[in-house]
């Protein structure tokens, strides 16, 4: 495995087009979200109903025009895509409420109930790839031998869910479990 020198990263970064001041989520994570607002953004996350919904960092993140960085990976970890499909009515969420919990810093457990995802729906999210770059959405880079993506959040929201609301099922992959390969735990 080639290694990449902190230059290099940086140097990757620049190229995107990444400024100082610019609200950056890498991959998923949100433990990865830097930017002069990203205590904002992750303010009241615990109390959200729909974790990738409204009220969600994702939301503040697509509201505050911020970015996506996805590193050597490709859209099929956009956690933003579970947020951007929740808002704009891809039928992805359970109908039935479940409590879970939350420890505070103060070591308090509290219940926040939540709408989860459904289990085991398969999702096409590499379909965005094309429309994103196509819309000039997306630019992209290599650094080292990972292509690196960033992508505009508040355009993705947009040009996506506005997709989505015309078909709903656009992100869900059609599913045929004879086809399927058996995964048992």
């Amino acid at each position: 495995m080639a290694s990449v020198t902190l230059n290099e990263i940086l140097s990757g970064l620049k190229n995107l087009g990444i400024a100082e001041d610019d609200i950056v989520l890498v991959h998923s994570s949100l433990s990865s979200l830097w930017g002069k607002k990203s205590e904002k953004i992750l303010e009241g996350h615990e109390k959200c109903s729909v974790t990738c919904g409204p009220g969600s960092p994702f939301e503040k993140i697509c509201q505050e025009e911020g970015k996506i960085l996805l590193i050597g990976v490709d859209h099929r970890v956009n956690t933003t895509l579970h947020y951007v499909e929740n808002v704009n009515g891809a039928p992805t969420l359970s109908s039935f409420q479940f409590n879970t919990y939350v420890i505070d810093y103060n070591r308090r457990k509290i219940t926040i109930p939540i709408y989860p995802h459904l289990p085991g729906l398969p999702r096409a999210y590499q379909r965005v790839e094309s429309i994103l770059i196509e819309n000039k959405i997306q630019v992209s880079t290599k650094i080292g031998s990972s292509i690196v993506r960033l992508i505009d959040a508040f355009r993705m929201n947009e040009i996506i869910g506005d997709i989505i609301q015309r078909n709903p099922l656009f992100l869900i992959q059609p599913w045929q479990p004879w086809k399927a390969k058996i995964v048992t735990p």
